[in-house]
């Protein structure tokens, strides 16, 4: 067999159209099947009922996945959402998606969330204030001694034992040993008098 470089030349031209056009076949399918260039606008459903929502996004074709529910409101968020309102969304308003992509919401809870009493007992008012507004509680009792220790915790004016859940925003008050107290003003008192 004899080395013909015409034959040679057209094989390698059907050779490169056949992989032109295997290449073209494959580029045209990934389109079609991933809906390449078919996009959807995505609502602004900020504010909106949850029910609502859920609607908006079902006739574009999404998928709702309620992500979480917030009581406390972010600061960069309008704070007259109302209860099972969306405060966030992912992917935000007016994003270009494809058909089917699930959407993330954040709702505003329907509920204040109930947190649990801590102990406060034995511990100073300073640290027993610091606890109390870590979780959310407001404290009572304003002219309160900071270096005592707190002797009994208060809820709607009757004891309350840690553990129990109460709602979140709860006013607590706190009383410390009067004996203690009366021992403070008398010595307080005195260096005043010696001072004078």
């Amino acid at each position: 067999m004899k080395f013909s470089p015409k034959k040679f030349f057209l094989n390698l031209l059907l050779s490169l159209g056949l992989l032109a056009l295997i290449i073209f076949l494959l580029f045209k399918g990934l389109g079609m099947y991933t809906h390449h260039s078919q996009s959807i606008e995505v609502p602004d459903m900020v504010g909106m009922d949850v029910k609502e929502a859920k609607k908006r996004i079902e006739a574009i074709g999404g998928k709702l996945i309620q992500v979480d529910s917030l009581y406390e409101i972010p600061e960069n968020i309008d704070r007259d959402i109302k209860p099972g309102g969306v405060i966030m969304q992912n992917p935000k308003p007016h994003d270009k998606v494809k058909a089917g992509r699930r959407f993330y919401l954040t709702v505003r809870s329907f509920g204040v969330p109930m947190v649990e009493m801590p102990n406060l007992v034995d511990l100073s008012v300073h640290q027993a204030i610091s606890i109390l507004q870590s979780r959310g509680f407001v404290l009572g009792n304003k002219n309160i001694v900071d270096d005592l220790p707190v002797s009994k915790q208060l809820f709607n004016g009757k004891q309350i034992e840690p553990g129990i859940k109460i709602p979140k925003g709860s006013v607590i008050t706190l009383e410390v040993d009067s004996v203690d107290v009366e021992i403070i003003n008398r010595v307080e008192t005195t260096e005043e008098n010696s001072n004078e």
